[in-house]
C-alpha cells in the first residue's frame, strides 16, 4: 500500500498550482506483504499529449493495476489526438476519460478472468432469464468478486491544471470525486493520518505555494505512523504551465523544515503545560 496526497496552492491566482507527493513503499506479492522501497517516483505524468492540460497523478494499491490504467488513459488521449481537429481536452475532461477507463479495466478483468471460461460476453449477462437460477447466481458472485478485488486495490489521485484552474481529483471504484471546494486529497493506506495533518494545519485552496509544500511533507511524514507506509517520499507540483518533480535535496530540506516545526510545537505545549498547571482533583 501507499499514502498519496495533493493539494491546490491557489494563492497566485494568475499560476494555481496542485503539489502532490507520495511515499516510495510498494507491496511486491499482495499475498506475503513483500514490501521495499522503489527507486522510481510514483508521482507520473499524466496526459503528456494533451497540450492543454497538465496533470500528475498517484496511484495507491497495486502496481500493476494503476500501470495498465494510467496506460489505458494514455491510449484513448493518444487515438484523440490523432482526429484531425481534436477537441481540446482540459482537467474536466481528463478527470472523465479516467473514471471511464476505470470503468473499462473493470469489465476487462470481469471478461478475462470470469466469463471467458463460461463462453460468455458482458452483453450476455443481461440476458439472465436464459440461464439457470443457481449457474447465474454463482457466476455473478465471481463476477463481484473480480470487481470488489479492483476496487480494493486501485485508487487514482489526480492533480491536474488547465486554463481555468487546478484541480484534484479521486478515482476510485469507477467514481470520479472532485476535491476542488476542500481543496485536499489523500489516498492510500496512510489517509487517515495525512487527513488529520491537513486539517490540524487548517488548510485552504488559497495558501501560497510555500505553505501547501509544507502541509503536504507534514501529511507525508504524519502517515509513516500507518502500517506500510515507507518513509522516503517524492513531490511534484502541476501548474497550467508547468510540472516539476522536486530534486532530493529540496524534499530533505522541506522535511527538516518541518521537524522543526513539530519540536517547537511540543517545546511550546510544554511550556505552556508547566506555566499553567492544573489543580482541580475530581472525587477529593
Amino acid at each position: 500500500m501507499t499514502v498519496g496526497v495533493a493539494a491546490i496552492a491557489e494563492s497566485e491566482s494568475e499560476t494555481p498550482r496542485v503539489v502532490l507527493a507520495a511515499d516510495q513503499l510498494v507491496t511486491t506479492r499482495q499475498q506475503s506483504a513483500i514490501e521495499h522501497e522503489h527507486p522510481q517516483t510514483k508521482v507520473e505524468e499524466v496526459a503528456q499529449l494533451a497540450p492543454t492540460v497538465n496533470a500528475l497523478g498517484i496511484v495507491s494499491g497495486s502496481v500493476s493495476l494503476g500501470e495498465e490504467l494510467l496506460n489505458s488513459i494514455d491510449d484513448v488521449l493518444s487515438n484523440h489526438f490523432r482526429q484531425e481537429e481534436p477537441n481540446p481536452v482540459g482537467a474536466e475532461s481528463l478527470a472523465k476519460v479516467a473514471g471511464e477507463e476505470y470503468r473499462y479495466l473493470v469489465q476487462q478483468k470481469v471478461q478475462s478472468h470470469v466469463l471467458s471460461k463460461y463462453g460468455f460476453e458482458l452483453e450476455d449477462l443481461k440476458k439472465q432469464h436464459q440461464f439457470k437460477d443457481d449457474f447465474f447466481e454463482g457466476m455473478m458472485a465471481e463476477v463481484n468478486q473480480v470487481q470488489q478485488t479492483i476496487h480494493s486495490n486501485l485508487t487514482l489521485l489526480l492533480g491536474a491544471a488547465d486554463r481555468s484552474g487546478a484541480y484534484v481529483f479521486e478515482v476510485s471504484g469507477g467514481d470520479v470525486t472532485g476535491h476542488n471546494k476542500l481543496g485536499y486529497a489523500s489516498i492510500g493506506s496512510g489517509q487517515q493520518p495525512a487527513e488529520s495533518q491537513f486539517i490540524q494545519s487548517g488548510i485552504t485552496p488559497e495558501e501560497d505555494l510555500h505553505d501547501t509544500l509544507i502541509t503536504v511533507t507534514g501529511a507525508i511524514l504524519r502517515a509513516k505512523q500507518a502500517s506500510g507506509v515507507g518513509g522516503d517520499m517524492d513531490l511534484g507540483v502541476v501548474s497550467s504551465t508547468s510540472v516539476d518533480i522536486a530534486p532530493n535535496n529540496l524534499i530533505s530540506q522541506l522535511q527538516d523544515i518541518q521537524s522543526r516545526i513539530e519540536r517547537e510545537q511540543r517545546e511550546v505545549k510544554e511550556e505552556v503545560l508547566e506555566e499553567n498547571a492544573v489543580t482541580w482533583n475530581p472525587g477529593q
